[in-house]
């Protein structure tokens, strides 16, 4: 195994505990940090949904803006798997 690498249990591969291994294996800080520009990214997102709603000619300002808030709630799902605090293997 290379240096660095860890091995992870099949049983925490199973689909939908892929994010939930990931969490695991992280530090702390390197969740912070991508707490950080997760929450960055999503006020960027909303920000440009909302100028193109008002700047840009309908119909696309329209899509357009859907498009980068759909983006920003995906950002906001992500978020629980981010916490740098969480001790336990639970998703919330």
């Amino acid at each position: 195994m290379r240096r660095g690498h860890t091995k992870l249990p099949s049983a925490v591969l199973r689909p939908g505990r892929l994010l939930d291994a990931w969490a695991a294996a992280q530090k702390p800080v390197s969740l912070l940090i991508v707490r950080v520009l997760a929450v960055a990214n999503m006020l960027v997102c909303t920000i440009l949904g909302a100028m193109c709603l008002i700047f840009v000619a309908q119909p696309a300002g329209s899509i357009a803006a859907a498009l980068f808030w759909a983006l920003a709630l995906a950002l906001l799902a992500f978020l629980p798997y981010t916490n740098p605090q969480r001790r336990d293997g639970s998703r919330w």
